[in-house]
């Protein structure tokens, strides 16, 4: 057990984050109290954190987009260079070209994370709207050539 040094509050080790720097391994703030400082951090310095992060872009994009692969769809920039490739460059869907420098989007099934391939923001954005839904879109495009209504 160890008392967290903001709240008072007795807690268990695993209340604590890992600290490799401190002699016993362990933070003296607890979890909670560390959750509530860095969002009360964010909030009072939002301005700040989105500039750095567009600066961070700014500099290296490709690092930037490499990590936020990663992280997100657990591909490396190699895997999406390939994926890339092998659209000839253009959505799935509307089989557009990525417009004004913006890549193409990884499309992904969201409760299984597998990623489907990759489309341009308008076509994301068509499928995130409906929930990924095919009968919606069945239904959506029906109405749109005078099927129903």
């Amino acid at each position: 057990m160890r008392v967290c040094t903001k709240c008072g509050a007795s807690k268990p080790f695993s209340g604590f984050h890992n600290n490799k720097s401190k002699k016993d391994g362990i933070t003296n703030e607890c979890k909670v109290c560390r959750a509530k400082r860095t969002l009360l951090y964010r909030k009072k310095h939002r301005n700040e954190i989105r500039e750095r992060k567009k600066r961070d872009y700014r500099k290296n994009p490709d690092a930037w987009h490499s990590a936020k692969l990663r992280q997100m769809y657990g591909l490396t920039a190699q895997e999406y260079i390939q994926m890339f490739e092998s659209q000839n460059g253009k959505c799935l869907i509307c089989k557009q070209a990525e417009m004004h420098r913006r890549r193409l989007s990884v499309d992904h099934e969201h409760r299984t994370k597998k990623v489907r391939g990759l489309l341009c923001v308008k076509c994301n954005a068509v499928l995130g709207q409906v929930g990924d839904s095919p009968a919606l879109l069945r239904t959506a495009a029906n109405y749109l050539e005078g099927k129903i209504g």
